[in-house]
């Protein structure tokens, strides 16, 4: 049996097609600081995460979901 795959960050921000300046900008962070999010996403509290869900154009829940299923 396949196992399922998980959607990362990485998998959404690539869907979006935007630049990270672009998302660190209408996130109100720098890039360095969602370079930092992106390789720790557990670190990402709530406001973070809604902050990014909403530079992305997507659903606060799928942003959750992808840091839930984080694997280092």
């Amino acid at each position: 049996m396949l196992e399922k795959k998980h959607e990362t960050l990485d998998d959404i921000i690539q869907e979006t097609g935007l630049k990270y300046e672009k998302i660190a900008e209408r996130m109100g962070i720098t890039v360095n600081w969602l370079w930092r999010l992106r390789k720790e996403p557990k670190k990402m509290d709530a406001v973070d995460m809604e902050k990014l869900a909403d530079a992305l154009g997507v659903g606060v829940n799928r942003v959750f979901e992808a840091i839930k299923n984080f694997e280092s």
